[in-house]
């Protein structure tokens, strides 16, 4: 049986594992990270919540407070 999800999961899903692999293993940039947010078409509100379940697992990253100032001067929060 296959599991089918609505396309705000998947893209959901597609900006978590970007925002997840930049802070945990830094072999992504910071610019394509916000290059995965802006083409994604994903909602402020669902970003919103990403960023807080990123600082519920990593707190004091200092990347992800940087990210999360950059995609609300570039209006996506």
């Amino acid at each position: 049986m296959v599991k089918v999800i609505s396309e705000e999961e998947r893209i959901r899903r597609l900006v978590e594992g970007s925002i997840d692999t930049f802070i945990t293993k830094g072999k992504m940039s910071h610019n394509w990270v916000i290059s995965e947010v802006r083409t994604s078409g994903i909602k402020k509100e669902a970003l919103r919540k990403l960023f807080s379940e990123s600082y519920a697992r990593n707190p004091s990253n200092v990347q992800l407070r940087e990210l999360e100032k950059e995609c609300k001067q570039m209006g996506f929060l």
